[in-house]
C-alpha cells in the first residue's frame, strides 16, 4: 500500500474505484475497497489471487515508442513507434500478435481502439490517419489526408 500512497493521494478518487473489479484478491488496495465501496462493478470471471509479473522487456519496435493504448476488453495493446510501424501486443504475456502494421511513412504518433475494439486508428507524422482492421492488422481503406502537419492525437 505505501508503494501506491502518493498517486492513490494525489489522484482523483473515480481513477482507483474503477479499478476495483481488476484487483486481486490479495490486494489490500481490496479489502478497503470492498468496506467502503460497497456498490462497485463486479467482475465476472477473472479476479487473480495477487499480481501477474509483468514482462521486463517486450521486444518488437526498432525505435522508440510515442503512443500506447490498452484495447476495450483490456486483452491486447496497442503502440505506435518511432519506426513507423504499429504493433499488437498480448497485454498478459506482452507477446506480439501477428506482424507490424505497416503504412505510414514517418513516426506513429498516436493510437487508439474503436470502443467495440473492431479497429484501431492511428495518425502520424506523414500527416495521415489510417484505419486498421484489430484482428488482422489489414488497412481498412485508403489513410486519410488532408492534415498540412503531422497528426498528433487520434480517439
Amino acid at each position: 500500500m505505501i508503494t501506491f500512497h502518493t498517486p492513490v493521494s494525489i489522484s482523483a478518487p473515480h481513477t482507483y474505484i474503477s479499478t476495483r473489479p481488476f484487483l486481486p484478491a490479495e490486494s489490500p488496495l481490496l479489502e478497503i475497497f470492498r468496506t467502503k465501496f460497497i456498490k462497485g462493478i463486479r467482475m465476472r470471471r477473472g479476479e487473480l489471487m495477487s499480481w501477474p509479473a509483468p514482462p521486463l522487456e517486450w521486444i518488437g519496435h526498432t525505435d522508440s515508442i510515442n503512443c500506447i493504448c490498452y484495447s476495450p476488453h483490456g486483452s491486447r495493446i496497442v503502440t505506435g513507434s518511432n519506426d513507423e510501424t504499429i504493433r499488437i501486443w498480448d497485454a498478459e504475456t506482452g507477446a506480439v500478435v501477428g506482424e507490424a502494421l505497416k503504412g505510414h511513412t514517418r513516426s506513429v504518433r498516436s493510437v487508439a481502439y474503436s470502443p467495440d475494439g473492431r479497429y484501431i486508428t492511428s495518425g502520424s507524422e506523414d500527416s495521415t490517419i489510417r484505419i486498421w482492421d484489430a484482428e488482422t492488422g489489414a488497412a481498412v481503406g485508403n489513410p486519410l489526408e488532408g492534415h498540412s502537419s503531422a497528426v498528433r492525437s487520434v480517439a
